[in-house]
């Protein structure tokens, strides 16, 4: 057996664990560490006192730790977001502690055994890899571990299959012939745990009590398992078809422990994939209403609706105190071909504008997720996808690029031939940083790789579909000309062809500044995209590259674009999308005098609302022929032409002292490097628009 400093400990002394499930400093949203506070909960109650569990999610904190304790074995929850960065953590760390446990575990782990052996090799200073559910791999983990004294190598020679562990084999034992970097992995079945209950809660057996205090958003996990078998989803391997459920008082307990000690946030996160699809969510809908109730928390509830079973799904989303729920309908595309390519069904049609009908009716904030790119995608078919949502009535549409999930069966060789994948790679957005290691400063950006160049789409393609993706965001997403919508509706006329020709008008005037605003995050999306992983990597360890991606992430990510657009070029948004509601009410020959009036005045009266939204002091006075105070207080829900007045209607444009307050405690520098910056515009800065009031 090799020399170890962990050699002879005994399996009563305490020692310590590090979990740590890390962000990068610049999310803006961070989540509770729930999947980690399972493993922690479950190994304690296996093995007791004889370990100390630390939880970690924030990188600075984690190296502060390396300098008053070393980590019997460290164990790192491990994705897309901060791969790069978790094993750099654990190169500086051995530095220190050679002798520490390394661990990862996680979805971005490949599927085929030589992938996953590739995957190792690269990343040598990593002992072991978790994959799939992790409760119970990691206790048999630390069971053998212990029998090996925390010696991993020599774990490693033994050869020993322990179930759901993944790592290779580098050199010789006395007992086993010669292997070179052998890949060993165990298998793992469902059965290991007879229920998930036998998982204690890391809520109310306190383990997760010093996130509160951080303002982290709880998750509560009430389901595991998805029955779908998307092909770029880690979820859609067989291994996760079988549905399983904590049971309701475990559920029920957890929430009302977290609404009575939650201080910093009101939001929640309800993890389950297919939310409403089945009868027991119906009674997870009505514990959570019951606390919400009685509680007042949570005030706001992210949940991933189900993906069929209508009646179902609103029935369960009916159930939250009204308005707290984000309803989503995720499509990811339209198109039967791509389905079909990636093993995914959809609701139908009119199921989707039944649900948005509903959505609206309860006040529920809806969304959908479309992915650009997927196999058989085209601009077309993107298109069709866009539209297909719109005119459905979903009232924001979240566009993902395709990236390839390391776990999913996209990833596979066979996939890739099939559809002449040509990979590209970029920088995953919020998930760089700069690190010191003490003396050392290490810069660390999370680089991904794409799956949207393939047989039926090429890099060009990919690109305009990008720009008519910010076309959506900046015309449509969070009803920024909401207004003209309800009247294209009221019409008959399409929303999604009044999107379309904004965007021409936008490409066809090249002598304005939203037109370069185009030009300019069209040649930027294009050059943050490389041929290799080396090439990206390279780019953005560049300090002034990465300056210049941070200082205009906008560029993008679009859902910052809008409020961008809507800051530094409100008034030609408003100039293109009146001549395009002109020129479409033309081409359907209904424009009539009344309305070309109302048009009119509708751009004016939107302006005044949004024009330089965080400048407080600006108060606009004007006056109009249509009743815009009764129109407004209505939403907008009737038939503007019977609301023209005999006299004009003088009306102020002004910031209630609230929001006035709220914008100088959000934004006290008003500096809009430091405005662009922050996720909090590029979610609310509807809540930055002028409210109205009649002038006397």
């Amino acid at each position: 057996m090799s020399e170890n400093k962990n050699k002879g400990i005994s399996s009563s002394r305490t020692s310590e664990v590090w979990l740590a499930d890390l962000w990068h400093r610049q999310q803006p949203v961070r989540y509770f560490p729930l999947g980690i506070g399972y493993i922690a909960a479950y190994s304690q109650r296996v093995f007791g006192d004889r370990f100390s569990f630390r939880l970690f999610t924030d990188p600075d904190k984690f190296i502060r730790q390396w300098d008053e304790g070393k980590p019997l074995l460290v164990g790192m929850r491990n994705d897309m977001a901060n791969i790069r960065l978790n094993y750099e953590l654990i190169v500086h760390l051995k530095k220190l502690h050679p002798d520490t446990v390394a661990v990862m575990g996680g979805p971005n782990f490949p599927l085929e055994p030589e992938k996953q052996a590739e995957y190792l090799k690269a990343r040598p200073l990593l002992d072991f890899y978790i994959f799939k559910d992790g409760e119970v791999p990691f206790a048999e983990l630390l069971k053998h571990l212990q029998d090996f004294h925390f010696d991993a190598e020599e774990l490693k020679r033994s050869r020993v299959e322990i179930p759901g562990v993944h790592y290779l084999c580098r050199g010789l034992s006395a007992t086993n012939p010669p292997a070179a970097n052998a890949l060993f992995s165990g298998e793992l079945k469902h059965h290991f745990q007879k229920s998930l209950d036998d998982i204690p809660s890391p809520y109310l057996n306190g383990l997760l009590d010093p996130f509160f205090k951080q303002g982290l958003i709880p998750m509560v996990q009430a389901t595991r398992g998805c029955p779908f078998t998307c092909s770029y989803c880690v979820e859609g391997n067989r291994y996760f078809g079988k549905i399983r459920r904590f049971s309701s008082d475990r559920v029920k307990s957890e929430f009302e422990y977290i609404a009575g000690i939650s201080d910093k946030s009101d939001l929640m996160f309800l993890t389950d994939s297919n939310f409403g699809m089945y009868k027991e969510d119906i009674g997870t809908a009505d514990l959570i209403a019951e606390v919400q109730r009685t509680e007042g928390w949570p005030k706001q509830l992210f949940v991933f609706s189900g993906k069929n079973k209508k009646e179902n799904v609103l029935d369960a989303f009916s159930r939250f105190v009204p308005g707290t729920a984000m309803y989503s309908a995720s499509v990811q595309s339209a198109d039967p071909v791509v389905l079909e390519n990636v093993r995914r069904k959809n609701v139908s049609l009119s199921a989707l504008m039944d649900m948005s009908v509903e959505a609206e009716k309860q006040g529920w904030n809806s969304y959908t997720e479309l992915i650009l790119g997927l196999p058989g995608d085209s601009i077309g078919s993107h298109l069709k996808s866009l539209r297909t949502v719109i005119e459905a009535g979903i009232r924001q549409v979240v566009i993902y690029s395709l990236y390839i999930l390391a776990g999913s069966e996209l990833d596979t060789a066979e996939y890739r031939r099939r559809f002449q994948i040509k990979p590209y790679f970029t920088v995953l957005r919020k998930s760089t940083g700069e690190y010191q290691f003490g003396a050392e400063t290490v810069p660390i950006s999370e680089i991904a790789e794409m799956g949207v160049v393939h047989s039926s789409m090429s890099l060009e393609d990919y690109i305009e579909c990008r720009m008519i993706d910010l076309s959506v965001s900046l015309f449509y997403n969070h009803g920024c000309f909401y207004e003209s919508e309800l009247l294209l509706n009221r019409l008959n006329l399409s929303v999604f062809d009044f999107i379309e020709r904004c965007h021409r008008l936008v490409l066809s005037d090249s002598d304005n500044d939203l037109n370069r605003f185009y030009a300019d995050t069209r040649a930027y999306n294009r050059k943050i995209m490389f041929e290799t992983g080396e090439q990206a990597e390279k780019f953005f360890a560049d300090p002034a590259n990465m300056r210049e991606y941070n200082e205009a992430e906008y560029r993008h990510y679009f859902e910052y674009a809008r409020p961008a657009a809507i800051i530094l070029y409100g008034e030609q948004l408003h100039r293109i999308a009146r001549k395009a509601l002109t020129g479409q009410l033309e081409a359907a020959g209904l424009l009539t005098e009344d309305l070309r009036a109302y048009i009119a005045e509708l751009f004016r009266f939107s302006l005044y609302r949004k024009k330089d939204p965080l400048n407080t002091e600006l108060v606009f006075e004007d006056e109009f022929g249509f009743d815009f105070a009764e129109l407004n207080r209505l939403k907008f829900q009737a038939d503007p032409r019977n609301f023209m007045r005999a006299e004009k209607q003088g009306l102020r444009f002004v910031h209630t002292p609230q929001t006035a307050a709220e914008i100088k405690r959000i934004f006290p520098s008003g500096e809009m490097a430091a405005i662009l910056r922050q996720a909090m515009v590029g979610k609310h800065v509807d809540l930055f628009f002028r409210e109205i009031e009649v002038a006397e």
